[in-house]
């Protein structure tokens, strides 16, 4: 695996190292740290003045080289098998990174960024959100929400939807060999059916009902193969999936302080800059609030999503069918009832 993490020093910046680094990562990933030098008077004095040396040191772009490859070196000796270099590059800070990372190819894009209350001007923006916007692979917003001495298993909350794109941030995640010991969260939300179904005639609320009914016993039966997939094929600590009612932003941001989670990952759809700018999107929205580490999958196709989808609704209709059809009664044994609902995550 290649990462390109943006790098300048600033205790963002250092702190989505430490993530990194903190990840068991396979033999042979490579991990390149890139220090954009914008051309603005003044930036790189600043810059140096983040690594330490705002004495009288000779102030260069290769002194700045000296100080970010020591950085590299250092990390890669507390890593196994894993290399990490640094390169120091000028000009605009997005759009430096991006032709980097044509030419890099990487895998895993990670860039630091402070939380941002819901008050704050969705147009503001930032290096992360543009890195984010202009991507064409997945990208973690690295921000610790706990202190790394807590003694708990980590949580990542998967949260999905009826779409390729949520799917595939489940099949990333499966693919990720640091999952090991982790608790999993699957989770999905459906909007309400609202005000509007209790005034319709008896016909078309029972419609509208039966409709989203069948919805949500899709995303319950998809969450459901999934968890049955990461339980086979990765060495987890838990998982866990469920699907709640309202609107999937606050579910997530709710869900990342009641369960708590550590990390969230999602699937991303692809959207014009006039989309991105004024409607936003739901990973940018989570990317931007949440208060732990974000992970948006993008350019990555789903090789599960419509074998399962086809099983789960096969299977629902063969299900209504035996339901219309006399059943003989079977003894069961008192004191209780068997039942396959996993709920997920607590106080949703």
């Amino acid at each position: 695996m290649k990462i390109l993490l943006a790098f300048d020093h600033s205790p963002h910046s250092l702190e989505a190292l430490n993530i990194v680094l903190d990840r068991a990562w396979d033999p042979g990933t490579w991990i390149k740290l890139v220090c954009v030098v914008p051309h603005e008077g003044g930036v790189l004095d600043s810059l140096l003045a983040l690594f330490g040396q705002d004495g009288h040191e000779e102030k260069s772009i290769d002194s700045l080289r000296q100080l970010v490859d020591r950085i590299a070196r250092d990390a890669a000796s507390a890593l196994s098998e894993v290399s990490v270099t640094a390169d120091v590059l000028e000009g605009d800070t997005v759009d430096v990174l991006m032709a980097f990372e044509s030419t890099f190819h990487a895998d895993l894009i990670v860039a630091g960024s402070r939380s941002k209350s819901m008050r704050e001007d969705m147009g503001l923006g930032s290096v992360s959100q543009a890195i984010l916007d202009r991507a064409e692979c997945p990208v973690l917003i690295a921000r610790r929400k706990y202190a790394p001495t807590e003694s708990r298993g980590e949580n990542i909350l998967v949260a999905m939807d009826d779409s390729p794109e949520g799917a595939s941030a489940a099949e990333w995640i499966m693919q990720q060999s640091w999952i090991r010991g982790k608790n999993i969260g699957l989770f999905s939300a459906i909007e309400p059916l609202g005000e509007a179904y209790v005034r319709r005639n008896v016909v078309s609320a029972s419609r509208e009902l039966l409709a989203w009914q069948q919805e949500k016993s899709l995303r319950e039966g998809i969450l459901r193969q999934y968890e049955h997939l990461i339980r086979e094929h990765c060495q987890v600590q838990s998982v866990k999936s469920g699907v709640a009612e309202g609107d999937i932003v606050e579910l997530i941001l709710r869900g990342v302080k009641t369960w708590p989670a550590d990390l969230v990952v999602m699937g991303s759809r692809s959207r014009s800059a006039l989309q991105r700018t004024v409607l936003g999107s739901v990973s940018r929205k989570v990317s931007m609030h949440a208060e732990c580490s974000v992970e948006v999958v993008k350019g990555c196709e789903s090789r599960n999503y419509a074998r399962i989808r086809q099983y789960v609704l096969d299977k629902s209709t063969l299900d209504e069918l035996l339901m219309e059809t006399p059943q003989p009664q079977k003894n069961r044994p008192s004191g209780g009832v068997e039942s396959d609902i996993h709920y997920f995550p607590p106080g949703l």
